[in-house]
């Protein structure tokens, strides 16, 4: 049986009386509603409030009409839920415990979209389409416990800035708009922070790492025949002078720059090859200096044996 609930219902083509040779509707109205056990079949059917699908329907003919997943329509059924077929195939499906499916008739969550076995499945938002409010744009809330905790992923000129793709966190109901953005101009990406600069990486925070791999240049310029050692009054001199060795930035520029660690770590290697070079060079006069002490020494030797004769 379907019943009706009508303010005011049109079948166009035909009302109350069957098309393409099928037998009349023959409705019976109570309490503002048109009941029939028959079939209805129109071109158009139009409501002006509520259809009901009773729990009555025969569970072997649970369709309305003659649309089913056979061909083309929409198919209501008490327990199946509401297909769209499409060349007989249901292209949508909602089933009565709330789920929805797109390419599926068997969602398996709120939303489940599905191409099968062939093809890409996605799933656009789109906003802004004219290009004429930058604050009109996508966005995806995710909310657990009672809304206090959840996610924000998406575009929020407001709260990302123009053209920023962000994913922000939201937990005892405050919204943190700066834990992941990556500027779509550029491909600039930014943790803790809405604005990488000209970084292709902006952390604002502390990074703990197994591993890091820097490319860079090298200092083993040192040792090449043409670099200029700066002798080691030199290096006093300027220490006196600056409060920092040569080639280093100093404690105030650090602070207000930072460093480039690779850069850094070349400098650094430069100031190590730099002592091992004045350590040679000491080695050497060290040596120089031990057989000059054994000169004198054997000397000295042959003056105290000259002494002993006389």
């Amino acid at each position: 049986m379907m019943k009706i609930s009508i303010c005011q219902i049109i079948i166009c083509f035909t009302f109350c009386i069957g098309v393409s040779n099928k037998a009349n509707a023959q409705f019976t109205y109570a309490n503002n509603e048109a009941t029939t056990n028959n079939q209805i079949v129109a071109p158009v059917l139009r409501i002006s409030n509520e259809l009901r699908v009773a729990n009555t329907f025969i569970p072997t003919d649970p369709s309305i009409g003659t649309l089913d997943n056979t061909g083309y329509g929409i198919n209501i059924h008490k327990t199946s839920g509401i297909g769209f077929a499409f060349n007989g195939v249901h292209q949508m499906v909602f089933k009565p415990n709330g789920n929805t499916g797109i390419g599926t008739e068997a969602p398996q969550g709120k939303l489940h979209v599905s191409t099968g076995t062939f093809g890409d499945a996605i799933v656009r938002l789109e906003a802004d389409t004219d290009n004429n409010n930058e604050s009109d744009n996508p966005l995806i809330q995710l909310r657990q416990d009672g809304g206090q905790v959840g996610i924000n992923i998406g575009f929020s000129e407001e709260n990302f800035g123009g053209n920023i793709f962000g994913i922000g966190t939201r937990y005892t109901n405050q919204e943190s708009w700066h834990t992941f953005t990556i500027n779509t101009s550029n491909g600039n990406v930014g943790i803790g922070t809405k604005n990488a600069g000209t970084w292709k990486l902006a952390v604002k925070g502390k990074i703990r790492a197994e591993e890091i791999k820097v490319e860079t240049g090298w200092a083993d310029y040192v040792f090449k025949d043409d670099y200029d050692l700066p002798t080691l009054e030199e290096v006093e001199k300027y220490i006196n002078e600056k409060g920092h060795l040569i080639n280093i930035p100093s404690a105030e520029e650090v602070e207000a720059n930072g460093i480039e660690l690779g850069e850094m770590n070349k400098l650094l290697l430069e100031k190590i090859e730099e002592l091992v070079l004045y350590t040679l060079e000491q080695e050497k006069n060290l040596i120089e200096l031990k057989a000059i002490n054994k000169k004198q020494e054997e000397r000295l030797n042959n003056i105290e044996a000259l002494l002993k004769q006389k």
